[in-house]
């Protein structure tokens, strides 16, 4: 393997904001007002000197991308480890440029221990009840947005909880979001699993008043105040002592791995998030090693508004053992053809390509893409 990599070097990096389209209009959360139906990431695409390029999120600058421009992918790519450069974070394309380089997908470069398919669930049930157009229906329209996730292929669902923060006052917030867990559940079929994000807006308090309420319904509760071992542990206690079930899944907000796996250590969590943009494969695949030595802690990986991020995300479940399901932010693009990413009976084909993700239309980029971007070294 090394062997091919010494003979292909960077010849120019670009870089450039991708906008995608949501499958629906996204509403509220409990910390933020609407999301819309449309959504912006920054994407790099690495050029080489043969016919081989890389594509991948990332947040990059000229300058940082010029670190790599005449290297070759050997110095760049480490056998054990994965990506090693001046992108850092940003390493999601040398993946996807060493998969091409190389024959093999992503997934493989990290191991191949994941499942095929991926477990995957629907991550877009936002407040749409508080939105103008629906109040005639209120709890109806997301059950109506149950019914078309159904059929769109998922059988796991993310519910938004936690009105009562910003948009209602404490206790209406608060009887609106058990309304709506007790009536999603009422109106799932069987063996449709649901979850729960407050988004750090419960507290431990209301927390505990939640699960006693509505964890039945639940397999995990997602952030419900901000990463916390001394809060966490408390609150799987009490509901390991009271019967609940509920898991205690967090930090997409901890960037430092090593933060997340001390709260993990000591008892904080149960399903541990980190988030796919923030981090990178490559630090992630490192912390899938660490966490799978905590025999009970779990790995979910946290994806939204990205769209390239959330096919990377699904390589690196394919390709590390321990993740147990990923979040779907469904939107489509015209840059990039994903139809062999297939999703069925809530599980996502992660198809056996080299490289990372979607293909590139080629034309739409220099057409659309590359006339707003900027560039180092030649492409």
């Amino acid at each position: 393997m090394t062997g091919v990599l010494d003979d292909i070097r960077i010849t120019g990096v670009v870089g450039f904001d991708h906008t995608t389209h949501r499958r629906k209009f996204i509403g509220r959360n409990a910390r933020r007002d609407v999301h819309g139906s449309q959504a912006t990431e920054p994407v790099i695409r690495i050029f080489t000197d043969r016919e081989l390029d890389g594509v991948g999120f990332g947040r990059l600058t000229p300058a940082e991308a010029q670190g790599i421009v005449g290297k070759s992918l050997a110095a760049l790519w480490d056998l054990h480890s994965g990506a090693r450069s001046a992108l850092g974070r940003a390493d999601h394309a040398l993946f996807d440029l060493v998969g091409k380089a190389t024959g093999r997908p992503a997934w493989s470069l990290m191991g191949g221990e994941g499942p095929e398919p991926v477990p995957v669930y629907d991550t877009t049930l936002y407040f749409s009840d508080l939105l103008p157009e629906y109040a005639g229906k209120g709890v109806g329209r997301l059950v109506e947005e149950l019914d078309g996730g159904l059929r769109q292929g998922f059988r796991a669902f993310k519910i938004k909880v936690g009105r009562g923060a910003k948009w209602m006052d404490a206790e209406s917030g608060f009887a609106r979001d058990v309304e709506v867990v007790r009536q999603l559940a009422s109106a799932a079929p069987a063996g449709v699993t649901l979850m729960a994000d407050a988004n750090d807006q419960f507290g431990l308090e209301t927390a505990r008043r939640f699960l006693g309420e509505v964890g039945e319904h639940l397999w995990f509760l997602e952030e419900p105040f901000p990463e916390s071992a001394a809060e966490g542990r408390v609150l799987r206690e009490w509901s390991g002592s009271n019967g609940i079930g509920t898991l205690l899944a967090d930090g997409e907000s901890q960037h430092d791995p090593a933060v997340l796996l001390a709260i993990a250590r000591a008892g904080g969590l149960d399903v541990l998030q980190p988030d796919i943009r923030a981090l990178g494969l490559a630090l992630q695949c490192g912390l899938a090693r660490d966490a799978a030595k905590l025999s009970r802690v779990h790995l979910a990986p946290h994806c939204w508004g990205s769209y390239l991020g959330t096919f990377q995300m699904l390589q690196l479940a394919r390709g590390i053992a321990g993740v147990m399901t990923c979040e779907i932010d469904s939107m489509t693009s015209d840059l990039f053809d994903d139809a062999d990413w297939v999703l069925k009976d809530g599980f996502m084909h992660v198809p056996d390509r080299p490289g990372c993700g979607p293909i590139l239309r080629e034309d739409v980029f220099r057409q659309k893409y590359l006339p707003g971007a900027w560039q180092v070294g030649t492409i």
